[in-house]
């Protein structure tokens, strides 16, 4: 087994990831909701009984949302 991908989104407020696991010998990808640790700084998945880091892709994440409520608050300010 191998992970296919990961997406991180929030549900209730919280970071979660959103991982699809493919079995290697038959090539099925199921899909399953991760919780994200937080560890020494870090933030990590386990999945398939793999330790995987998606610090960078929370980062990324946050990065997005931050943007997109920067954009909201400048339309909603400077709209006709």
């Amino acid at each position: 087994m191998s992970i296919y991908d990961i997406e991180i989104t929030r549900l209730r407020g919280d970071l979660m990831a959103y991982v699809g696991i493919q079995n290697d010998w038959t090539g099925q990808v199921r899909r399953r909701i991760a919780t994200i640790v937080s560890q020494n700084g870090r933030k990590h998945i386990i999945a398939d009984g793999q330790k995987k880091d998606v610090t960078i892709q929370c980062d990324d994440y946050i990065k997005r949302e931050e943007l997109i409520k920067e954009a909201m608050r400048w339309y909603k300010q400077t709209k006709w």
